[in-house]
């Protein structure tokens, strides 16, 4: 993902620092530790209330960035945050990997190989539907297995 830093708010001259050695040093730390308050981004992968929590620390324009979720629960968003504070919440899976230009390839050239028996990949086993568990413990052991979902 790529973020165009010149479209978000966050970035660009601060006003509030933009004089700051014009100030008295007591004013500059003032103003140093005002704008050290500001969050221009959050990055989580938990869900759940901590994403509403993270939202209301983000900085007007602010940027939050979900990639994963450990709680098995939605992400707690309130619309009149995410609206007034002008925010952008942008998700992705670390998992995520290029499907169009890495899997496609492989089974175009997989596919002939299969189709003129030049590739086989034996059967280990053959379960019924309501077997599913020790077909799953099969296939983490490795082979190929195949369910039986009709009573043929």
């Amino acid at each position: 993902m790529q973020i165009d830093l010149s479209q978000m708010i966050t970035e660009g001259r601060n006003p509030a620092s933009q004089n700051i050695d014009e100030l008295t040093t007591e004013a500059m730390l003032r103003v140093i530790n005002d704008e050290d308050k500001k969050v221009a981004l959050a990055v989580e992968a938990v869900g759940g209330p901590v994403v509403g929590r993270l939202l209301e620390l983000l900085s007007d324009g602010g940027w939050l960035v979900s990639y994963s979720w450990a709680r098995d629960e939605p992400m707690w968003v309130d619309t009149s945050t995410l609206v007034g504070k002008h925010l952008t919440v942008r998700g992705f899976f670390v998992g995520d990997f290029d499907y169009r230009d890495k899997v496609v390839p492989v089974i175009r050239e997989a596919a002939p190989l299969v189709a003129d028996g030049a590739l086989v990949v034996p059967v280990a086993g053959v379960y019924p539907l309501e077997h599913i568990q020790d077909a799953v413990q099969h296939l983490l052991r490795g082979g190929k297995i195949l369910l039986k979902v009709a009573g043929r």
